[in-house]
């Protein structure tokens, strides 16, 4: 059963969220998430939602 859960900056998760967002929001675009400064992103509140241990999705506020 998927499961929401908050995620914190530099963790396992976040590297997934990172991963997610590259592939679905930066490469259509021919951008790329890791050339692109992500440090404000530690004070960000971010929710993953969870299957298992699959990252289905991702807010950032």
């Amino acid at each position: 059963m998927p499961a929401i859960k908050e995620i914190l900056y530099g963790t396992e998760e976040y590297a997934k969220t990172l991963a997610l967002r590259n592939k679905v929001m930066r490469i259509p675009l021919e951008l790329n998430i890791y050339e692109e400064d992500c440090s404000s992103e530690q004070d960000a509140l971010m929710v993953g939602m969870f299957e298992s241990e699959n990252l289905l999705g991702v807010g950032v506020m």
